[in-house]
């Protein structure tokens, strides 16, 4: 969860994946995403994926999927931005009326040194403190 005072602005849920045909040992998910609309296109997407990956990668997971809805082109457009590319796999969930998914994924780099002080990341986000430390909630099952 990332708060600002005492709004909560986004959420990350992650955890094992879920699906049978993926290699459970190796495969990681990242179950939902959730950014209040006011706080879009401010990098707390990109530092919520990062994050879950480095969590992942931590824990031996080789790869991350995640599930989207098919007409969500923004979504998409971000999640392909992040370097996931569809897998091919679909489903159908009901929430009231039937909506199409398809599962993305992401074969995850092998965890990295840290620069050394004052060497350049090729980020060219704010210094510390741009966004706060997102706390994330965590299932049990990726821990």
């Amino acid at each position: 969860m990332v708060e600002l005072g005492e709004e909560i602005v986004a959420l990350l849920t992650i955890g094992a994946a879920r699906d049978s045909d993926l290699d459970l040992s190796r495969t990681a998910e990242i179950w939902g995403i959730y950014i209040s609309p006011k706080y879009w296109r401010r990098r707390i997407g990109t530092t919520l994926v990062e994050e879950a990956e480095g969590i992942f990668k931590s824990r031996g997971f080789k790869n991350a999927v995640l599930w989207v809805l098919e007409g969500n082109q923004q979504a998409r457009r971000f999640y392909e931005a992040m370097g996931f590319a569809l897998d091919g796999e679909s489903k159908t969930i009901d929430w009231g009326a039937p909506l199409k998914a398809v599962r993305y994924r992401k074969a995850l780099q092998p965890v990295e040194q840290e620069p050394a002080p004052g060497a350049s990341t090729g980020c060219d986000a704010p210094g510390p403190g741009w966004l706060p430390k997102p706390l994330l909630a965590r299932n049990s099952s990726a821990e």
